[in-house]
């Protein structure tokens, strides 16, 4: 017996000994499902086995994988056969040796992640798996090979140009034994590259089966355009220690820009599900403030659309007023309410349950109704790209490394923006805490401190009024994924808070938050101070929204290894009164007036879309009563 042989059988482990692994692995992720609790983020592997056996069942199932498999196998096939051809012209010449070997080394180099992003723009879905595989099998190919040609024997090589030997022959009896062994080793490896890429090609395809690549492409090019003061869209610069991530820089000077720039450009490119050519979505929105004017801008004259806002009468600002009562388009309905957002929230949530005004729509109109509040899930997927664009930016400016946490700072009083960080938490972002801020209006601090949500509680206007809110809509999906998609527990929590305006979650749930949300508030004068502070330490002006998480900055103890980054939420000229009289300068005059000497004693300029609002013709003056918000969207609707 052979030394080789015999090692061999020390190291071939028998069939009990591998069984047994796989039970200790199987058993581990058991164990770790169990620990983390959360199916969402890692299943049991019961609950994958028995999801993967439904699955089984249906005819559609193999179908798909069948597809999927002959996608990625004639990616593998063609990359099988380009790379061998590749290293067989390389190295006859070495010119497109020395044009392929750079190419080869980014391909080799790049991650597969990266390389399926960019192809989404450019390949269509069906076609993504394949143009992926080709591209991860051939360098491997290639390189393999490439090296079995290099290991080919001189001596044999001198002897077949001795007697004259045919190419065909050389080739068989010279190189192709040479060949051989490293080929059949680039093709196992290359199999399994080809399916793993394949397979994320396949999943992260299907992420958005509705849009071609030519409609994605122009979606976004459409929505991130000049109408943005900055090319980066969402910057991320210093502040002192920590970081602000700039989200005011489109066209309504606000955060929701980031999302309402995209989100009619996807709506219009959808078509009505029954056929119905002459159908129209109404987006129908209540505001605090900055949605509104954000849904304005995005949806004015949008093909195959209108939209009608509500906003609370004499509770936002001047600037946020004319910003929607000036709005152009001949689609768009404003009215002020007789009463608070949540208010008009809640009256916005009982049209879009009215059955019988939907039918009535959709039957003498042809009009469906739809949201731009955070409400819509559409609304807030977007806003998710900031946060990963904020890292990115992190790692660019070599702060982190990859994989290092970073904490988040956000003003809220709907809970959608800091819902879309959850989100970008969700999906792998290295997320340590997001933070709440919140005004006088805390509602959110004491649900986050004590686990019960109450919003019978005196209401504030502020100096932070789109903030001003006592019913944070989105916090029932936070709730909903923390506790492991429970919806019995959901649907109680949310029938008490209709029924008695307050509800109380369980301690385990609310430790389970705690992991993950901190939370804050500042009064108003606190505000003002911030806003000072933020200046005097850092010769950087900001609104009263995103002086409530400043403020926040300076109480929270800091760790040195974990960077802050600060959402600033809007433009500090949107409230040019307010931070004018925390900054000590001139607020006797208008808005606009005011809006010039902060201009002037900062050294910074008033965006030209709200400084232009002095000028502007007031078009809607209209005023209703809570109501009567269903009769006014009818009538909207009836007047398209």
């Amino acid at each position: 017996m052979t030394t080789s042989t015999t090692r061999d059988k020390n190291t071939r482990l028998s069939p009990a000994l591998r069984l047994g692994a796989v039970a200790v692995w199987l058993l581990l992720w058991q164990l770790a499902s169990m620990a983390v609790g959360l199916p969402l983020l890692l299943p049991s592997p019961l609950a994958v086995l028995l999801r993967l056996g439904q699955l089984c069942t249906g005819a559609d199932f193999w179908l798909t994988v069948a597809s999927s498999l002959l996608r990625i196998l004639l990616g593998f096939l063609l990359g099988v056969l380009f790379g061998t051809a590749l290293a067989g012209l390389c190295w006859r010449f070495r010119l497109i040796d020395a044009l392929a070997r750079p190419l080869l080394g980014v391909l080799k180099s790049t991650p597969v992640a990266s390389f399926i992003i960019l192809a989404l723009v450019w390949v269509k879905t069906t076609w993504l798996a394949t143009v992926i595989s080709f591209i991860m099998v051939l360098p491997l190919i290639y390189a393999n090979v490439r090296e079995g040609i290099d290991s080919a024997d001189r001596q044999l090589l001198e002897m077949a140009q001795v007697f004259r030997l045919s190419r065909r022959k050389t080739f068989r009896y010279c190189y192709l034994p040479a060949i051989l062994p490293f080929f059949l080793s680039a093709i196992s490896s290359a199999l399994g590259f080809a399916w793993k890429s394949g397979i994320a090609a396949e999943v992260l395809g299907a992420l958005l089966p509705d849009f071609t690549a030519e409609e994605l492409g122009q979606c976004i090019a459409d929505a991130y355009g000049e109408q943005w003061s900055d090319e980066r869209i969402t910057p991320l610069k210093p502040l002192g220690d920590d970081y602000v991530l700039e989200l005011f820089n489109g066209p309504t000077s606000a955060f929701k820009d980031v999302a309402l720039q995209i989100l009619p450009r996807f709506m219009a490119h959808t078509t009505p599900a029954d056929g119905d050519t002459d159908e129209k979505i109404m987006i129908l929105t209540a505001t605090s403030g900055d949605t509104g004017k954000a849904a304005l801008a995005g949806f004015a004259d949008a093909p195959g659309t209108a939209i009608t806002v509500f906003y609370p009468e004499g509770k936002v600002s001047q600037v946020q007023e004319l910003q929607m009562t000036t709005q152009a388009g001949s689609n768009v309905q404003v009215a002020a309410v007789e009463g608070n957002f949540d208010d008009a929230q809640s009256a916005v949530k009982r049209i879009f349950g009215d059955r019988a005004l939907a039918e009535r729509l959709a039957g003498n109109s042809h009009v469906v109704l739809s949201s731009a509040n955070s409400i819509n899930v559409g609304r807030l997927v977007p806003q998710v790209v900031y946060y990963f664009s904020a890292y990115a930016q992190l790692l660019a400016d070599q702060v982190i490394n990859v994989g290092d946490e970073v904490e988040f700072v956000v003003p809220t009083g709907n809970f959608g923006d800091i819902l879309a960080g959850y989100y970008a938490k969700l999906l792998g972002l290295p997320v340590k805490h997001l933070v709440v801020a919140s005004d006088k209006n805390n509602v959110l601090f004491d649900f986050l401190t004590t686990g019960t949500y109450n919003r019978q509680r005196p209401f504030f206007q502020t100096i932070s009024p789109s903030m001003d809110i006592l019913i944070s809509s989105n916090l029932e999906r936070m709730l909903y994924y923390l506790s492991e998609g429970d919806t019995r527990l959901i649907s109680m929590l949310m029938n008490d808070l209709n029924k008695w305006g307050t509800y109380e979650i369980p301690e385990e749930l609310l430790a389970k938050i705690r992991q993950i949300f901190g939370t804050g508030w500042a009064d108003e004068d606190q505000v003002r101070e911030s806003i000072k502070h933020c200046w005097d330490e850092n010769h950087y002006v900001i609104d009263p929204h995103t002086a409530c998480g400043y403020y926040l900055l300076e109480q929270m103890p800091r760790d040195p290894l974990t960077p802050r980054v600060l959402l600033s939420t809007a433009s500090p000229y949107k409230f040019p009164r307010v931070v004018n009289e925390a900054l000590g300068f001139d607020a006797t005059g208008t808005d606009f007036e005011c809006m010039d000497v902060l201009a002037h004693e900062t050294g910074t300029t008033a965006p030209a879309a709200l400084r232009g609002l002095e000028t502007a013709d007031v078009r809607f003056k209209d005023v209703v009563a809570i109501d009567g918000m269903e009769d006014y969207v009818e009538k909207a609707a009836q007047a398209l």
